[in-house]
């Protein structure tokens, strides 16, 4: 039975339904508390809902017994990182690459050598619902705490509109441009970015202005809708909604997105992904169906839904049908 239901558990996360293969692997566990598989999946499915603590609990379990077990070192390194201790983290990947190696992991590592570089000496603070981390001789403890409150206020607003808590505390770091830039190997134009974490450079600012407002609650919602889908939602969804939310329009881009709709590879070029393309699908989702059709669009995606089941579930339409529903919206 532990057998079956950790296949069930295997056979759910390659669906991506996380929380069913989580479920799945505990009930294996509650057949056989010492089945090696379940106990390392359950653990990468703790980890991908953000429930750190349970999974760190597991791997450390398995690490008191077998502390080569280089698949335990490298999943405790990650709980590690996604909760902003980098540190341990890479010294826990170090240990686990010299047991395994992993051409994977090893990208992962040098990733994480940069941010711990990058972010050597930061000042730390708490809200809420955050953990922030800032350069303190790029910002005064003022706008980090000017910062923290508006993400604290964006947070009680989003989690309304998507009927939706994070689970874990959300990691934010604010860098001076050129650090951001060394940690994340953004391009110039990247004025924020969320991988699991909020990064934002901030420009030397003493104060929170429009603009970084923007920026922060751009890479919020994008926090938001990552945790609600169990980051399952495509780039044009993601994209497109938090742009709605950041506040802007694709009204200037409608002639030229109707241009390109109307030409001879309309069909295709609706499907790939630019700013204004997804911010103008968005704005033609929400005015044809509302907040709540997206929420329940989210939790399909959620549950390992494809975005095609997914809109056909929540709409009627596929997403071919909800691409042609948006260019003739467009002509209308």
């Amino acid at each position: 039975m532990a057998v079956l239901y950790s296949w069930l558990g295997n056979m759910a996360m390659a669906g991506n339904d996380i929380e069913g293969a989580e479920r799945n692997y505990a009930t294996a566990l509650e057949h056989e508390p010492r089945l090696m598989v379940a106990r390392l999946n359950r653990a990468t499915a703790l980890i991908n809902l953000n429930r750190y603590e349970a999974a760190d609990r597991i791997l450390h379990e398995i690490l008191s017994d077998q502390p080569d077990n280089a698949r335990a070192l490298d999943l405790l390194g990650e709980s590690a990182v996604q909760t902003g201790r980098v540190e341990e983290g890479i010294e826990l990947w170090e240990r686990s690459l010299a047991l395994q190696p992993s051409a994977s992991l090893t990208a992962r590592l040098e990733r994480a050598r940069r941010i711990l570089t990058a972010e050597k000496g930061f000042d730390r603070t708490t809200g809420a619902h955050f953990a922030l981390k800032f350069d303190g001789g790029e910002a005064s403890p003022e706008l980090a705490s000017e910062i923290l409150d508006y993400l604290e206020e964006g947070y009680s607003d989003l989690t309304r509109r998507f009927a939706h808590e994070p689970e874990a505390v959300i990691q934010t770091i604010l860098y001076s441009t050129r650090a951001f830039r060394e940690a994340t190997a953004s391009p110039d134009w990247v004025g924020g970015l969320f991988d699991g974490q909020i990064r934002v450079p901030i420009r030397g600012l003493t104060h929170v202005t429009p603009q970084t407002k923007r920026v922060l609650i751009h890479e919020l919602t994008h926090c938001l809708v990552a945790s609600r889908s169990r980051g399952n939602a495509p780039q044009w969804l993601q994209e497109g909604i938090a742009q709605v939310v950041e506040g802007r329009s694709s009204a200037g881009d409608r002639q030229r997105l109707l241009a390109a709709w109307q030409g001879p590879d309309g069909a295709r070029s609706a499907a790939e992904f630019s700013y204004p393309r997804a911010l103008s699908q968005m704005e033609f989702f929400l005015e044809r169906w509302s907040d709540s059709h997206l929420n329940a669009l989210l939790d399909r995606l959620g549950r390992g839904d494809d975005i095609d089941a997914s809109l056909q579930a929540v709409t009627g339409l596929s997403y071919q049908e909800f691409l042609a529903s948006w260019g003739a919206w467009l002509e209308s």
